[in-house]
């Protein structure tokens, strides 16, 4: 990789975003939390449609939202099980090679034999994703409502995955205690970690 394709894709990568702790896990209901959680002004409602990429070689987390390639890699875990995840680039479409070669090596798997200089969205997938064997991509629909708790980012999201449904709750904070702190507020510390990328595997057998 030249110097000059590692600036720009170093300028892509908001500098103003640090690690974070983040604690997350999936199921059918949450009541005890959702009741606590609609006691609290909602911060942010989103809708999006994204495209996860999992890697039979890897658990970083790569996906497509709002036409962009969005990527983060687990920087640490702690002897609690909190992650902490750091974002290592958000880059539009079409991608550069470089780029691709990033989003390969962050997922463990070799290059593509077929190269193009640059990528659209649906290259991307339909040349690289679907015809790697170690690569599945996997469609999400999500709603998901923000909240912000004792000065952590709480979600809650609904999640559409092919015909299945379920939820998700989430935590995030520079700060693992605080994360711990909300866990314990929320009803939630005696449920397993569980990030996107392990909940997919498991929901789709890979």
């Amino acid at each position: 990789m030249t110097s000059s394709v590692r600036r720009n894709i170093t300028n892509q990568i908001n500098k103003q975003i640090v690690p974070r702790w983040e604690w997350r896990t999936f199921g059918e209901e949450f009541p005890e939390t959702e009741k606590i959680l609609q006691s609290l002004e909602c911060t942010r409602v989103k809708h999006s449609e994204e495209i996860y990429i999992l890697s039979s070689n890897s658990q970083n987390n790569c996906k497509i939202r709002n036409s962009l390639m969005d990527i983060k890699v687990v920087e640490q875990i702690d002897s609690d099980g909190l992650e902490q995840w750091k974002p290592l680039l958000k880059a539009s479409f079409p991608i550069s090679f470089e780029i691709v070669r990033l989003v390969l090596r962050t997922l463990h798997v070799r290059k593509p034999l077929v190269l193009r200089s640059q990528y659209t969205h649906h290259q991307f997938l339909n040349e690289i994703v679907r015809e790697h064997p170690k690569l599945k991509p996997v469609d999400i629909k999500k709603k998901r409502n923000g909240y912000l708790f004792e000065g952590v980012e709480v979600e809650m999201a609904e999640l559409e995955i092919g015909h299945k449904r379920i939820k998700t709750i989430g935590a995030e904070s520079e700060d693992p205690l605080k994360v711990q702190k909300i866990l314990k507020l929320l009803h939630l510390q005696n449920l397993p970690n569980i990030n996107y990328i392990k909940a997919l595997k498991k929901l789709n057998g890979y």
